[in-house]
């Protein structure tokens, strides 16, 4: 039993992972549309 509440909890940790990662590419590509708009409205 205990073996299986560890892999669950290893599993939690790695979606959490999975999710911080999404966000930080979602960010990244925020990012990069915010700067080709302002670089736009610049031009």
């Amino acid at each position: 039993m205990r073996s299986i509440e560890e892999q669950k909890s290893r599993k939690n940790l790695y979606y959490i992972y999975d999710d911080i990662g999404d966000t930080l590419k979602c960010n990244k590509y925020l990012c990069k549309w915010i700067t080709s708009m302002i670089s736009a409205d610049e031009l």
